[in-house]
């Protein structure tokens, strides 16, 4: 998995803290949008200190940016494990939507706005 750059201190946390980080900003945000993302927020789901979170990603913003990376190497990982079929656009979009829709969890916004997007993506694609 790729990370951002360590910042001194991220020594004192470990890889399992890091993606407790991530995993409860993602839920934040599925809850509340992003507007309800804090470095308090999230480091208090996790039950550590915003240190925690300063020390693994230097910053909200780079928090954010990890969880895009997150969200790319599920997509990745969809498509590298596409089968092949008479219909490879079809396959790129259901990898998409199956390796990106954990994401969304089941917030009806995120839903709702992940199928139009799916549904505009398989409109391209054709």
């Amino acid at each position: 998995m790729i990370r951002c750059q360590a910042w001194a201190g991220a020594e004192k946390h470990d890889a399992r803290t890091a993606d407790a980080l991530l995993d409860a900003a993602e839920r934040i945000i599925l809850e509340g949008g992003i507007d309800a993302l804090s470095v308090r927020t999230v480091a208090a789901r996790v039950g550590t200190t915003t240190r925690a979170v300063y020390s693994l990603f230097g910053s909200k913003e780079r928090l954010m940016a990890a969880l895009g990376v997150r969200a790319f190497e599920m997509l990745g990982a969809g498509v590298a494990a596409l089968p092949t079929t008479a219909d490879p656009a079809a396959d790129l979009v259901a990898a998409g939507y199956d390796g990106v829709s954990p994401l969304c969890g089941r917030a009806p916004r995120a839903v709702s706005h992940r199928d139009a997007t799916w549904a505009g993506v398989a409109r391209v694609a054709r």
